[in-house]
């Protein structure tokens, strides 16, 4: 048996998010998930060790510590490095049309894409607190 450090088992869902291609998700295959039923995560040393069935790695790792996770879904973080700091609402709808296999050259074609942010911010009202006061025309969103 391998040695882990914690075992999360028994989850709902794990949800891998897979690389396609060996890179990452685009177009249509941009909504795989990578769902696996009743997951399991082992971790060593702070790095994730395996993924799969329950009853897989817990035949497999031998854990200091286990955590059920029963009910739960276990999900990746991920960490968008960058923020905006006047709330205007959003571009979901633009995120559901690459999923469905536009380019962003005609959702932004159709009015969306990074100008259409700019554009909401510019004509906002909304901005509210002393940082997005001071930053707002930093950013030239007079």
């Amino acid at each position: 048996m391998e040695e882990a450090d914690l075992l999360l088992h028994s989850a709902t869902q794990l949800c891998t998010v897979p690389p396609h291609a060996g890179g990452p998700q685009r177009g249509v295959r941009l909504g795989d998930l990578g769902l696996i039923e009743d997951g399991a995560l082992a971790i060593k040393d702070g790095c994730i060790l395996a993924v799969g069935k329950t009853a897989e790695l817990r035949a497999t790792f031998r854990a200091a510590r286990e955590m059920d996770v029963s009910g739960k879904v276990l999900c990746p973080g991920f960490v968008d490095p960058h923020t905006h700091l006047i709330w205007m609402g959003d571009r979901a709808a633009e995120f559901e049309r690459r999923i469905a296999g536009a380019t962003y050259m005609e959702i932004m074609a159709a009015g969306g894409g990074i100008m259409s942010t700019v554009m909401t911010k510019r004509l906002g009202r909304r901005a509210s607190g002393s940082a997005a006061k001071a930053c707002s025309p930093r950013l030239g969103l007079r």
